[in-house]
């Protein structure tokens, strides 16, 4: 009985800890979840780029010792995403967030000039064009 208490106990630790850490000299959040590290600068939340002018920040980004950036993914977007959390619809943890606006994700609608996004203000996803000025937070 001992024994089942105490692996309950840690695997509702596991499931429900909190998976994120800040790094505010390198201005980066890490999800142990997905092995992902986000950036978490103020550019993040003040600069709006074209789908290819955010393409090209991201690759040219260097943050802490990182100089390996990209667009997430959709899913990897989304992956951090709260739940039931509104403006902003993303843990506290990140600190340099537009309430409102896009953010770029790096896969792009097949057969349209068009990228996915993700909103932060409830958690929303969709398309839009290419051409649009809209929010970056790049991953490693």
């Amino acid at each position: 009985m001992k024994k089942t208490i105490i692996i309950l106990a840690l695997l509702n630790l596991y499931l429900f800890s909190d998976t994120l850490q800040r790094d505010d000299s390198a201005q980066t959040v890490y999800d142990s979840k997905t092995s992902l590290i986000w950036q978490d600068s103020k550019d993040a939340q003040e600069l709006r780029l074209t789908h290819q002018e955010a393409l090209d920040y991201c690759t040219n980004l260097t943050l802490g010792d990182i100089n390996t950036w990209r667009l997430p993914s959709l899913v990897e977007l989304t992956s951090i995403v709260t739940p039931n959390k509104y403006n902003p619809s993303i843990d506290n943890i990140f600190q340099n967030t537009s309430r409102s606006g896009f953010y770029w994700t790096g896969d792009i609608v097949k057969g349209r000039s068009a990228a996915y996004y993700v909103r932060f203000d409830f958690g929303r996803d969709g398309s839009i064009n290419m051409t649009s000025k809209n929010y970056v937070r790049c991953v490693k």
